[in-house]
């Protein structure tokens, strides 16, 4: 993994969309308990694109913002790395490609990545690796844009039962002229092993005999859907902690530094008390963890962009802060990424 001092993010932005819905509302429309939900995640709501808010319109909107916050142009752009979001829609142009023509940035090499949730993550760590090892890439965008498919969810009511999900985009310029953010190191925990949820649902199998009697009626899918989802995303919870801990562990282990060393934490956002269980797994101050959960629920792809850009223009950071961003996937894959301010 690459050690740089060079290579700084230059400029961030973000897009949400002007529609604002109560999550309390969805809950309730949905016989969801909206205690729980707040509690958990502390949102009390979201954003929602509107028809003309497409994935595209938000990504266009959130890397301007990015550029003019960077003072460069769309002809300045050598890259442009677009992180894929949740959806059904297809089309048979690469993202970027569409995002360059709409912006006319003609220059720019392009190409999509589908990592999940820590897309963003990979996306800062490739173009690092790219602009270090290519003397004509000066400056890369990193984009993410979630508009959030309800038939790809399952069922409307998906936005709000175990996170809170909105839309939104958000983006990072990556320069060789990049004074502050400096990329120090970056690692990835790739976990596919997801067969703690299958011995959970054996469990749930051997102890209710009503479901040896049902479990020929239905498929897979649904059934892991229904089995009591509260221990699942508990389970899930943990590991996604676990996974967390180790990927920081590496990415400051790479550097000869320690956690005591690291200033900030930036996080994508899921629950409360996946953030507590983190500070805990780290012993540190959970007031160091940046968590956006409040403000903009988790904005899918486009999350840990967001958090990232967020985070730098609303905490007050010394020069040579130690920043650490992390993020997970579902299925408990997780990324870290070490900053210098």
């Amino acid at each position: 993994m690459p050690i740089s001092s060079i290579i700084g993010i230059k400029g961030t932005g973000v897009y949400f969309p002007r529609k604002k819905v109560n999550v309390e509302h969805i809950a309730k429309t949905y016989g969801i308990d909206h205690s729980r939900i707040i509690k958990d995640h502390g949102v009390k709501e979201i954003h929602v694109a509107s028809e003309h808010e497409t994935e595209f319109y938000m990504a266009t909107q959130a890397v301007k913002d990015a550029l003019k916050d960077a003072k460069l142009s769309p002809k300045n752009i050598d890259l442009m790395i677009y992180c894929k979001g949740l959806t059904v829609k297809k089309s048979a142009a690469p993202s970027s490609s569409i995002l360059i023509d709409e912006l006319q940035a003609y220059k720019a090499y392009g190409f999509d990545l589908d990592a999940g949730f820590i897309g963003g993550l990979m996306g800062i760590h490739i173009a690092n690796d790219i602009i270090l090892n290519n003397p004509n890439i000066n400056n890369a965008i990193v984009v993410a844009s979630q508009e959030f498919d309800e038939i790809y969810l399952f069922d409307k009511s998906s936005r709000v039962k175990n996170m809170i999900f909105g839309d939104g985009a958000a983006a990072v310029v990556l320069s060789k002229q990049g004074a502050n953010n400096s990329i120090l190191s970056s690692t990835f925990i790739i976990d596919n092993y997801s067969g703690f949820v299958e011995s959970l649902i054996r469990k749930e199998f051997r102890e209710k005999s009503i479901m040896k009697r049902i479990m020929h009626s239905f498929n897979s899918l649904p059934v892991v859907k229904d089995i009591d989802g509260n221990k699942v995303m508990i389970k899930a919870a943990e590991r996604w902690v676990d996974n967390s801990y180790r990927a920081i562990d590496l990415a400051v282990k790479r550097i000869n530094l320690d956690f005591n060393d690291i200033n900030h934490f930036i996080k994508t956002q899921l629950s409360l008390k996946e953030t507590e269980m983190l500070a805990k797994r780290l012993n540190i101050d959970k007031n160091k963890i940046f968590n956006a959960s409040s403000e903009k629920g988790h904005l899918g792809q486009a999350d840990i962009l967001s958090n990232l850009h967020m985070a730098l223009k609303n905490i007050k950071m010394n020069n040579l802060d130690i920043i650490v961003l992390v993020a997970a996937n579902y299925d408990c894959s997780s990324g870290a990424i070490v900053l210098r301010r």
